[in-house]
């Protein structure tokens, strides 16, 4: 559901129409069978704890990947546990989010006058950035600093195929990390941080890859014909490459 219209919405996973509206956020709530599901407050908000394994696998990561799937409903319930934001925005390694090739019901959304609007590649990255910033101003570091990680500390590059549908618009990702920096600048309580020094580590990395036409998995999840996904031998390559796995 969203925050302006509290009735429940199901998921189609294999639907690639536009939605009703646009999400706000997610978050997990208490739920039982006397429950009321058409509504929604702060107070029915629940935190799970994180399991131990994912936070171990994180110390020492080779990268970090977001994707693949649907943004709101496979991706960002993995990014408000407490403790990932911590993990993630400390890891020395690249951090990719993968785009689909095509919008779904989460991404894409009608207007009141009947017109489509859109996700843009800035979007997902502020998405993934609003879930993981919600875990870490629940957490004690946020407490002592009172500033939020840069942009580039939770994702470092996008990966897209070629010929998608998601619009990758550079400025826009730029504009994002820009006033994320001016913020932590203005708020930061020690006197080291210098935006010059900080500012080539704020640049996010657009790589496009080669892709494919939707195969029967990509037409399972409400891709069509002309739709595309990565070509998975040129999608591996990439990431090895940036990450300098070899094999053994």
């Amino acid at each position: 559901m969203n925050v302006n219209d509290t009735t429940p919405v199901t998921v189609n996973k294999g639907d690639a129409d536009a939605g009703h509206s646009s999400i706000k956020r997610v978050t997990y709530l208490f739920h039982d069978k006397y429950q009321r599901t058409d509504w929604w407050d702060d107070k029915i908000q629940v935190h799970p704890e994180t399991n131990f394994a994912v936070l171990e696998a994180l110390k020492l990561p080779t990268c970090i990947v977001y994707g693949m799937g649907s943004l709101y409903t496979s991706i960002l319930p993995a990014l408000i546990m407490d403790g990932i934001e911590d993990r993630i925005a400390g890891a020395s390694c690249p951090k990719f989010l993968l785009l689909n090739g095509w919008h779904d019901k989460e991404t894409s959304w009608y207007t009141k006058d009947g017109n489509v609007n859109a996700m843009d590649a800035a979007m997902f990255v502020e998405a993934i950035a609003d879930a993981l910033d919600s875990s870490y101003m629940r957490s004690e570091l946020f407490s002592c600093s009172k500033s939020l990680p840069k942009i580039s500390d939770y994702v470092t590059h996008i990966l897209y195929p070629k010929e998608g549908e998601i619009d990758v618009a550079v400025d826009s990702l730029d504009k994002l990390c820009s006033l994320r920096r001016s913020a932590i600048k203005s708020n930061s309580i020690s006197s080291d941080v210098n935006d010059e020094d900080k500012s080539a580590k704020n640049i996010i990395q657009t790589i496009q890859v080669n892709s494919v036409p939707a195969d029967i998995e990509g037409c399972r999840s409400g891709g069509k014909s002309y739709h595309r996904i990565f070509d998975s031998k040129a999608f591996v390559e990439t990431l090895k490459n940036i990450t300098k796995i070899t094999e053994k």
